[in-house]
């Protein structure tokens, strides 16, 4: 009889399947010249000023005022010209990630640049002011996605054990906050809804007990923070 063997690495759906992040990342590496590798870095340069910018325009005054504060990323990026100045900028930066990832990684690491990218964009499309409990579902479920993610993203471009340990704690700190806040509403009977704008986060403070002022707003600082 003939001996059953295993899957040759070789293969186009072990090559799929296989989730060897280490050894995809460093054949990735491996690859990128000088040129490349400062692109690389630009890239993640956009991704932070995605961010910046549009906490710096929402606090400006661009989207609406007065401002609500706290407020998290995603309420922040949710209207008006921090909406569409992080989209383009975040875009800037995946440009730039997948033309590296298409000229040096293979089919795997691809499809992991291009799952990262439609997740992003299905989060983002799902983050509008006042949507329904279903829409803030997916928004929840494709920021997870997205946040788990960079763990793979990490081990693929050998990020600094700095960098990731900052991630990390940020990570705790945002689930942890979002757990008090939850907590905190069921605890004085407030609706577990986001507000959708700055009137409501203030009837929402209102309608709170003195004694629950305290920790409601620092739990919302720490989740934006976070």
């Amino acid at each position: 009889t003939t001996a059953s063997r295993e899957p040759s690495p070789a293969s186009l759906p072990w090559k799929l399947l296989s989730l060897d992040f280490r050894g995809r990342g460093a054949a990735f590496r491996m690859q990128l010249d000088n040129a490349e590798r400062q692109a690389l870095g630009r890239a993640q340069v956009w991704f932070a000023l995605s961010q910046c910018a549009a906490l710096l325009l929402y606090y400006g005054g661009s989207a609406e005022w007065p401002t609500k504060f706290p407020a998290s990323l995603s309420y922040t990026v949710s209207t008006g010209p921090p909406k569409y100045a992080f989209l383009l900028l975040w875009l800037r930066g995946w440009a730039l990630m997948l033309n590296l990832v298409w000229a040096n990684g293979d089919l795997g690491l691809r499809l992991f640049a291009v799952q990262m990218i439609l997740v992003g964009l299905l989060t983002f499309g799902f983050n509008q002011r006042g949507q329904g409990q279903l829409a803030n579902l997916v928004h929840l479920a494709g920021a997870f996605v997205y946040i788990v993610s960079h763990i793979a993203l990490f081990t693929l471009l050998d990020v600094a054990a700095g960098y990731q340990a900052t991630f990390y704690v940020s990570f705790l700190v945002t689930a942890s906050a979002f757990y008090c806040t939850r907590r905190i509403k069921q605890a004085i009977g407030l609706p577990l809804k986001f507000a959708s704008s700055p009137s409501e986060w203030k009837a929402t403070l209102e309608a709170a007990e003195p004694h629950w002022h305290g920790p409601l707003w620092w739990s919302e600082l720490a989740f934006m923070l976070g």
